[in-house]
């Protein structure tokens, strides 16, 4: 396709509609009204649409908080998705490891997805990632500037301490606790939140622009499925059990997006520590900057407590940050305790869960 053509399409009534039509959409759900909707349509409106057009130009220019392919100008989306993850992962885990592996599942992914899925998916900070089958051991060596989980963990996964729940309901020790992706299928392809975990703000703190997943927790709340956060909104990430995610949140939100529930887990520790330090462009990059810390995947089983009413946490500043693990009741209602989640869009699923 031409500049000319891109030019022509751009300035056509069809997509001027469309792009229209979506961002009123996305004002209103931001309480934003039908008359000051209105008004940046008339003589005092000028200013407000010249500041809206700085900010989406800072976007496109930068690339920033997600990845959303506008138009297959080159076609070659899927050749620019994937030297992209390559270009990170070459970044984060050297060449020695990156010359081993292997992209054609996620090219082929992409390819079967098509571009109009893709979109779909990488909306509202969402991200497509693949993970890699490495085994993110203690010795791996990495880049320097790399911060590993605490030695308290790895001896965990060492003495058969962490779990994993299997279809069934039962608990099993989690063989795969430290590979990053999937060994069986040859890595993971997964649809990752991007955005930064919010500092602690007087049990008030909020996920940026979280409509989606914030929707979905506060109808959760209205509908007496999970507890009513008593220290900020109702649509509030925080103030959750590790078991209300497990049994609830996470089969609400794959029903969202069109998924299986099986699809749909907490991030675990290695994968929470990759995805935040591997990819400089999303916002989560720093996460281990903010004094707030994230339910993980794993369950914490010990001699002392003997059940499985245990679950992994991670990522405050304050405890060392991307190092930074420990383990608090799947029932208990943290109001520093926030959830992420990461829906694997490449089975077999009951192997990831």
């Amino acid at each position: 396709m031409t500049r000319k053509n891109v030019s022509a399409i751009v300035s056509g009534a069809g997509w001027i509609g469309s792009f229209a039509s979506e961002l009123i959409k996305a004002l209103r759900k931001r309480g934003v009204s039908d008359e000051d909707i209105h008004s940046l349509v008339t003589e005092e409106g000028k200013l407000p649409v010249s500041k809206i057009a700085d900010v989406l130009a800072e976007i496109v220019r930068a690339k920033k908080d997600q990845i959303l392919i506008a138009a297959d100008v080159a076609g070659g989306w899927i050749e620019e998705m994937v030297a992209r993850e390559k270009e990170y992962h070459r970044n984060a885990l050297g060449q020695e490891i990156f010359s081993g592996i292997d992209y054609t599942p996620f090219f082929n992914f992409l390819e079967q997805s098509g571009l109009e899925k893709v979109n779909q998916w990488q909306q509202d900070f969402r991200r497509i990632v693949f993970l890699p089958p490495i085994k993110m051991t203690r010795d791996l060596e990495l880049s320097d500037a790399w911060v590993k989980p605490r030695d308290w963990f790895y001896e965990q996964e060492r003495q058969g301490k962490l779990m994993r729940f299997k279809p069934d309901g039962s608990v099993v020790k989690d063989e795969n606790v430290l590979w990053l992706g999937n060994p069986e299928t040859g890595g993971t392809i997964a649809l990752v939140d991007a955005r930064k975990k919010p500092n602690y703000n007087d049990s008030k703190q909020m996920w940026d622009e979280d409509i989606f997943l914030g929707g979905i927790i506060e109808k959760l709340r209205k509908d007496r499925k999970i507890q009513k956060y008593e220290y900020g909104p109702q649509s509030s990430r925080f103030g959750v059990s590790s078991q209300e995610v497990e049994q609830c949140v996470w089969s609400a939100y794959a029903k969202a997006l069109g998924l299986e529930p099986c699809q749909v887990v907490s991030e675990s520790m290695v994968r929470f520590n990759f995805i935040s330090q591997a990819y400089p462009d999303m916002p989560r990059f720093h996460d281990g900057q903010t004094n707030t810390w994230i339910w993980l995947a794993e369950i914490w089983l010990a001699e002392l407590f003997g059940d499985d009413s245990w679950r992994l946490h991670g990522g405050d500043s304050q405890y060392g940050g991307m190092a930074s693990v420990h383990y608090r009741d799947a029932d208990s209602h943290w109001y520093h305790v926030g959830v992420r989640p990461l829906a694997v869009l490449l089975g077999p699923w009951a192997l990831e869960v």
